[in-house]
């Protein structure tokens, strides 16, 4: 890449193929059986979205969590929080596929989305033990059809850049793990 400043994302070259083969080539053996050459996040997450209902396909719903942005695309807009007036542009479109996904807390030490907690002095309560985290076990468990996955962005950038809390994720991930739930 350090010969190229810019190259339209339509347009392959033989640097940018050096590159998928480099990146395949580095990859854990699970993760070279596929390459996507995607243009933007949004396409990036649909297609792992795809990836996790082609590998469950038993599965139709994903987990997403409140106020986080995904993407704008058609599809991937319905995984995203809806915010009037997002950027002034499509924001009062309805994504396609609104039944596939459920909204879950983010979580967020500043107001705890459960309203239990206090926040002291900008720091996590330290009664906090994350309970909401359940409600996402909750939802997987009794959800009226199976979880294929839960999208997630690991810093929320749609709310001012808040990143959540490490023992949340270690949490969630325990229980992606227990379900055998994709985590995005």
């Amino acid at each position: 890449m350090k010969y190229l400043t810019h190259v339209r994302y339509g347009f392959m070259t033989s640097a940018r193929a050096k590159l998928i083969n480099k990146l395949t080539d580095i990859a854990p053996y699970v993760l070279r059986k596929v390459c996507f050459n995607n243009e933007s996040g949004s396409l990036a997450n649909e297609a792992a979205i795809k990836l996790a209902l082609i590998n469950k396909k038993e599965a139709y719903r994903i987990i997403t969590l409140i106020k986080s942005y995904h993407g704008s695309t058609l599809a991937i807009i319905s995984a995203s929080y809806r915010m009037p007036n997002l950027l002034g542009v499509g924001s009062n479109l309805r994504g396609f596929g609104l039944d596939r996904f459920q909204k879950v807390p983010f979580p967020y030490c500043y107001g705890c989305p459960m309203g239990i907690y206090e926040r002291l002095y900008g720091q996590k309560d330290p009664n906090c033990n994350y309970e909401y985290v359940y409600l996402v076990e909750h939802l997987i468990e009794h959800a009226p059809t199976e979880i294929a996955c839960i999208l997630q962005e690991p810093m929320q950038g749609s709310r001012g850049q808040i990143p959540a809390p490490n023992e949340y994720l270690q949490k969630l991930r325990k229980i992606c793990d227990k379900y055998k739930v994709y985590w995005i």
